[in-house]
């Protein structure tokens, strides 16, 4: 679980790939390896919010409570996973070295190719385009996402609309990652893993139709 907690500042997506595949060979260590990418999933939250904290802090108040009821059903699902671990174990972790420059160079082409995107979907879809493309975007990168949108505020984007679109991104990104759960994880890794990620999304997409 600490793994996957401090995996989840760099890609919460690489932990629940990694550790679904990890479920496959130790099955015994189902349970705290579900833990883990519970909690790389919820400290996600509090990593797109420092984020915005240094890109653009008037996004923050606006953000926190699109936020605030996902991550908190994201404590209460970790909460629970913690707490049916049958006891202390350990698991080995696969996660790559986030400071590699290759990937820092992916990031910034990337960046840039989705500001551009922003700019043409808000021109051409009005909010609808934006929210389609935050939600695109979120299945593969919501570190790219929450740039673009916290730039895009500069341009004419509503910090309203921003923000709703972060959140569009945070919801595809737990779908995708309990896609990957069930898919590939082990059986008591899968449902205990995407039955938390659907509840982070369902909750978020309840806020956005409120």
């Amino acid at each position: 679980p600490l793994t996957g907690l401090l995996g989840g500042l760099v890609s919460s997506t690489s932990v629940t790939l990694t550790f679904a595949r990890l479920s496959r060979v130790s099955r015994g260590q189902a349970a705290p390896l579900a833990t883990g990418a519970v909690a790389a999933s919820t400290v996600l939250f509090v990593r797109v919010a420092v984020a915005v904290a240094v890109l653009n802090v008037a996004l923050l108040p606006t953000l926190a409570r699109y936020l605030a009821a996902p991550f908190l059903a994201g404590l209460i699902a970790l909460a629970l996973a913690w707490r049916s671990m049958d006891g202390p174990q350990s698991a080995p972790s696969a996660l790559k070295n986030p400071l590699q420059f290759r990937a820092a160079i992916e990031m910034a082409a990337l960046f840039q190719v989705v500001l551009y995107g922003v700019h043409f979907a808000r021109s051409w879809l009005g909010e609808g385009g934006v929210l389609a493309g935050g939600f695109l975007l979120g299945l593969t990168d919501v570190d790219a996402l929450t740039l673009a949108m916290t730039r895009s505020v500069a341009t004419g984007t509503s910090l309203d609309l921003a923000c709703r679109a972060i959140l569009t991104g945070v919801i595809a990104n737990a779908l995708l990652k309990a896609g990957i759960a069930v898919v590939i994880g082990e059986r008591r890794f899968a449902w205990q893993t995407a039955a938390s990620l659907v509840a982070m999304a369902a909750t978020g997409a309840l806020i956005l139709a409120a």
